[in-house]
């Protein structure tokens, strides 16, 4: 019983004196984590927001407003960009650009930690869409749809995937690229085409406004949970890693 307590006690002081050295680093890991969770926060509050207004039937007033008047857009031509636009959120796109990532990073880095950690919150996005929509059970849009969709309405299973694939891009971009003019460019566009995606949902008929915050609240709070958790992995990642090259220099002058 002593000897556990003493390696307590000797694991706590190794801790201490690791957060009083490294004290940027840990103020900026934990500023990190606690603001990814803020935000997590109030994008779920925004949803239930949305879904308690759903409940009571106070969204068609909201719906109508913008629905109508993106709908009085519709021209052959913009249907055509529109629907290349609403692509570019389906299935088979998100293959296309995660295998495109995977031989990206392989080809660049060697690595391909970052596309599978794309893949998965892409994944888990997808899964918890599923779950919500029969959940919820919204019944699609009554206005003429220009594109097939199948299941329910609440919330946009597109807007809820592009935002947290795209995201999670923009995510790496600012951590890898390191070209400003380059990195906001791309910024910008990945943000234009989640943006997009919405908006084509809408205005193809198959969602209704609210369908499309919810899922970029919905699909945000994924976002914010996962990188959360992937700079507190990477960070005890890096720490360990560094913990082991000191180690190995300790041992080297030692016997030297």
């Amino acid at each position: 019983m002593q000897g556990i307590f003493s390696e307590f006690i000797r694991h706590f002081r190794t801790l201490i004196a690791d957060i009083f050295t490294r004290k940027k680093a840990y103020l900026g890991l934990i500023a990190g984590i606690v603001t990814g969770l803020i935000i997590c926060a109030l994008l779920v509050s925004g949803f239930y927001e949305l879904l308690e207004e759903l409940n009571e039937e106070e969204l068609a007033g909201f719906d109508d407003s913008i629905a109508i008047p993106i709908h009085l857009l519709r021209n052959s031509r913009l249907t055509e960009v529109m629907l290349v636009i609403t692509w570019m959120g389906d299935q088979t796109a998100y293959i296309i650009f995660s295998l495109a990532l995977f031989v990206f990073f392989y080809i660049r880095y060697r690595s391909l930690i970052f596309p599978l950690q794309t893949s998965v919150v892409l994944l888990f996005a997808g899964g918890l869409n599923r779950w919500l929509k029969g959940l919820i059970a919204r019944p699609r849009p009554s206005a003429e749809h220009l594109v097939e969709a199948g299941s329910m309405s609440f919330p946009s299973g597109h807007a809820m995937s592009s935002i947290a694939f795209f995201g999670f891009l923009i995510y790496l971009v600012w951590r890898l690229v390191s070209t400003p003019w380059l990195r906001w460019l791309l910024s910008f566009l990945l943000v234009f085409l989640t943006l997009a995606i919405g908006f084509s949902r809408v205005y193809l008929g198959v969602h209704y406004p609210s369908d499309v915050l919810a899922g970029y609240a919905a699909g945000g709070a994924c976002l914010a949970i996962f990188i959360s958790v992937y700079v507190f992995v990477r960070y005890r990642y890096v720490r360990k890693g560094k913990a082991a090259v000191n180690l190995k220099g300790k041992g080297r002058s030692s016997g030297a």
